[in-house]
This record gives structure tokens, C-alpha cells and sequence, in this order.
């Protein structure tokens, strides 16, 4: 039997360190609208709901063809809420007016390098799980992590494992870090917050930057536009 899923995007108006992130013209077009119109390719989701409180996301949002099925609790709002409460509003929300969802996708409203196709390898891979699960998009450290330092204000630098430094990168296991593009629940994970849900990766096979600072901003914009070209 086929698993209905549910892409969830949150996009809350409320940004500090980038204002108005979410909606912030990326390559000419609002950074939602690239993440929105590249998950709906392929009809991979029954429904796809982008979580907000802001008039002008969701104006932004119902115009270019992805109107919200219900506008999000300003009290879900701030700058401390996890993430996993707005999740759960919305799938609570959807099941009181009848709708249910096997596969429940938490995609970032400016995942703007994901590929739609890695997403829907991941979803069904996720689905072939026996177990309660969840599974995150990851991608390895440049670098092992074991020869991480610290700079102090005068620039002097410590390590973090001294013992490490000299070590071989053929000899130290492979790190990974999620790369906040999606991460893939089924009901039982999300809703019940089951505390013994297997935490998986799906390593994502293109590179991508979690977008944090205008610097990130420009880079992310030069890598799709390398992309863009190469098409």
C-alpha cells in the first residue's frame, strides 16, 4: 500500500541574523519558492503545508500555487519554539480534520541546493524501515573532526584532542553533520517522540551549505548558479 506523506515547511517571519530569510530573493526568486517548486516535481507528496504566521509569506506562497491548508499559532512563533512542536501542530491539525500521514518530511525553507531526486531516494528509504526512525540529510566533514582547534581573541590556537592532531586521516573514522535540508519522521517518531526511534543519515551526493550568514547566502547562490549552468 502506497504512504501518504506530508512535506512540512516551516518558515516562520521572524529572522535575526538574516532578516526576512525566508522569503529573501535568491538568484531574483524568493528561496522558498526555488525549495517549493523543486520538492513538487515529481509528485512525491500528497500534501505539502509551509508552516507560517506571516501575511506575507503566506500571500507570497498561496499566489505561486502552494497556499497553506491553515495559518500557524503566532504563539508557535518565536525565536524558542523547537521545531518539533510546529511539527506536531501541523500533523494534529491535519488529523482533526480527518487527514493522516505515514511519512511526515521536515524540509527547510532554504534548503535552496536540494535535488528532488536525492529527497525521493531518501523517502523511499526511509519507508523500507522496519523500525521507528528517523533520518536526516547529512554530508561528511571535510575534514576529521578530531583535528578541530580553538582560537582565543589573540589568535593563539588549541586542540581540541591534542592527542589526535597527528594522526592519519586514513587512520580516524569518516563524521558526518546534518546538512538542515530535511529530516524524514513516520508518525510514531514525530508524534509519540519515541525515544527509542533509530537515528539514521542520508548522505546527500551534491554539496550544500546550511545558510546562516550573508556570506553562506552568496555561496549557496554561486554553487546553484555553477549548477545551473552545467544543466
Amino acid at each position: 500500500m502506497k504512504k501518504k506523506r506530508l512535506a512540512i515547511i516551516p518558515a516562520r517571519g521572524g529572522s535575526k541574523r538574516i532578516p526576512r530569510k525566508n522569503i529573501k530573493p535568491f538568484l531574483g526568486k524568493p528561496i522558498i519558492l526555488h525549495v517549493l517548486d523543486e520538492i513538487s516535481k515529481e509528485g512525491l507528496f500528497d500534501e505539502i503545508h509551509v508552516s507560517t504566521e506571516d501575511d506575507e509569506i503566506l500571500d507570497l506562497v498561496t499566489k505561486a500555487g502552494y497556499p497553506p491548508a491553515f495559518r500557524r499559532d503566532p504563539l508557535l512563533s518565536d525565536d524558542y519554539t523547537p521545531l518539533g512542536e510546529v511539527l506536531c501542530s501541523v500533523v494534529e491539525r491535519y488529523r482533526v480534520e480527518k487527514q493522516t500521514f505515514d511519512t511526515i518530511v521536515l524540509i527547510y525553507a532554504t534548503a535552496a541546493l536540494m535535488e528532488e531526486k536525492s529527497l525521493s531516494a531518501a523517502v523511499r528509504k526511509f519507508e523500507m524501515l522496519k523500525v521507528p526512525a528517523e533520518m536526516i540529510s547529512v554530508a561528511p566533514y571535510p575534514v576529521p573532526i578530531e583535528w578541530a582547534m580553538r582560537m582565543d581573541t589573540s589568535g593563539k590556537l588549541t586542540a581540541v584532542q591534542q592527542n589526535k592532531l597527528s594522526v592519519r586521516s586514513q587512520d580516524l573514522e569518516e563524521s558526518w553533520y546534518e546538512t538542515a535540508e530535511f529530516v524524514i519522521y513516520g508518525k510514531r517518531s514525530l508524534l509519540d517522540g519515541y525515544k527509542g526511534a533509530l537515528k539514521m543519515g542520508f548522505p546527500v551526493p551534491y554539496f550544500t551549505i546550511d545558510i546562516d550568514t550573508l556570506e553562506h547566502w552568496r555561496m549557496a547562490e554561486l554553487i546553484a548558479e555553477m549548477k545551473n549552468e552545467k544543466i
